[in-house]
């Protein structure tokens, strides 16, 4: 299949009953319905498989997957969620105040030598 397997001779493509400028245009383009597809043939996601979350838009497929597994995945990679702190947490990490107290509890060891 070509480019212009579906151009009309106004420039537009029909597929499906519809027409649009484009046969393949970015997701904002299939979003607005200017272009059918991001890609051509199977791998191209339709305005169907699409979905707006926090303003982006993203496969629907995806989107949902990592509703499901969001924070096995962020777990495995080593972070987490705190209650009343915003956004991930490293899983592990000490407090810069614990970390100051055991270098100089090093410091003093080597002292008394």
């Amino acid at each position: 299949m070509t480019k212009n397997s579906y151009a009309q001779a106004g420039g537009r493509v029909e597929v499906r009953g519809k027409s649009y400028k484009k046969r393949v245009g970015s997701r904002r383009e299939v979003w607005n319905e200017t272009a059918y597809a991001t890609n051509y043939g199977k791998d191209g996601l339709k305005k169907t498989d699409l979905i707006k979350r926090k303003g982006r838009i993203v496969s629907k497929k995806k989107s949902m997957r990592m509703k499901k597994e969001g924070l096995k995945r962020l777990r495995k990679a080593g972070w987490t969620y705190k209650k009343g702190k915003f956004g991930a947490v490293k899983i592990g990490s000490k407090s810069s105040t614990q970390k100051k107290r055991k270098r100089r509890r090093r410091k003093g060891k080597s002292r008394r030598r």
